[in-house]
């Protein structure tokens, strides 16, 4: 069987030394995450036996006995992940309340992206890659969320941008030319009355009223359209 991900869980617990050293060893190759557990405890509420958990990802594909061999333990102790994030998060137990809850800086890393950092990639949302994209942060998001993805939603992103300005200009347009039929309009009315010699008062007024009305229209179109 081969995988890109894989966990072990180990004992006897690895020293801080042995960490580093794996960690150096390893490090340009595949993205290591470390943690000890020395506080678990069992149901009576007794300390467990301290373990080693390990996450290694590589960029290609490898044989679990490959990686036995470089944990030097048998295969059988090596899983291949298929839930990235669920693993990473249970390296702090994040999502198990009745386990004892490590801190982010207790895991080791080879990464140039912190655990923290990793984790919240691997639990982010279309939508909340989207925001940090929008907000020029995406390549924060380098190294944490794939390339691919990044660049699927920034195609997307780009795409949608494009249509709404086409749409507000498609808007604009049809708003632009309602406020020129509304001056045309004003316009023939004012030339009509000027041009008038038996108009009364009273029509005087009226023409006026009715060329205040459509101005009126074409004010209100412009203010809403400066809200927006």
């Amino acid at each position: 069987m081969s995988g890109r991900t894989f966990g072990a869980s180990l004992k006897p617990v690895w020293s801080e030394d042995k960490i580093q050293e794996f960690l150096n060893r390893t490090k340009g190759d595949i993205k290591v995450f470390i943690i000890n557990h020395d506080k678990d405890t069992n149901e009576h509420g007794e300390v467990v036996e301290p373990h080693t958990h390990i996450y290694l990802e590589y960029v290609n594909p490898r044989k679990v006995s490959t990686v036995a061999n470089l944990l030097e333990v048998e295969p059988n102790f090596i899983e291949i992940i298929r839930n990235k994030k669920g693993y990473l998060r249970y390296l702090t137990h994040m999502d198990q309340k009745d386990k004892h809850r490590y801190k982010a800086d207790e895991v080791y890393t080879n990464s140039t992206v912190s655990y923290e950092i990793t984790v919240l990639g691997n639990a982010m949302s279309d939508k909340e890659i989207a925001e940090y994209i929008i907000q020029g942060k995406g390549i924060e998001l380098l190294g944490v969320v794939s390339a691919s993805k990044l660049r699927t939603i920034q195609s997307f992103l780009h795409f949608d941008n494009s249509n709404q300005m086409l749409d507000e200009i498609r808007t604009l347009n049809s708003k632009m030319q309602y406020v020129l039929d509304i001056a045309e309009k004003v316009e023939t009315m004012a030339n009509g009355f000027a041009n008038a010699i038996d108009l009364t008062v009273k029509d005087l007024v009226g023409g006026m009223q009715l060329i205040a009305n459509e101005i009126s229209k074409a004010t209100v179109l412009i203010n809403t359209k400066r809200r927006r």
